[in-house]
């Protein structure tokens, strides 16, 4: 993630920044994560003895998404932001 500080103004107590804010587009993470993780549940489902523990399911899943943040192809967006703040 990363920013970009567009503009600034204090008046009084009170100051606005207006950022744009730069992050990986998480709609295309999070679509792959549920097919993967669609995939894992319903492998599991008809594994009969074989059947992982709920734990080992989300080690699974935890690291798949671990990996997906972490490709290097990864697009990005770009969202504007404004915060104001004040004592």
């Amino acid at each position: 993630m990363s920013f970009k500080v567009i503009s600034s103004a204090k008046k009084g107590n009170t100051a606005t920044v207006k950022t744009e804010i730069t992050n990986i587009d998480m709609s295309e993470i999070i679509g792959e994560y549920l097919l993967r993780g669609l995939a894992i549940a319903f492998q599991n489902s008809f594994s009969g003895e074989n059947e992982k523990s709920e734990e080992e399911k989300n080690a699974e899943t935890k690291q798949i998404f671990i990996d997906l943040l972490n490709r290097e192809d990864n697009k990005t967006t770009n969202c504007p932001g404004m915060k104001t703040v004040g004592k």
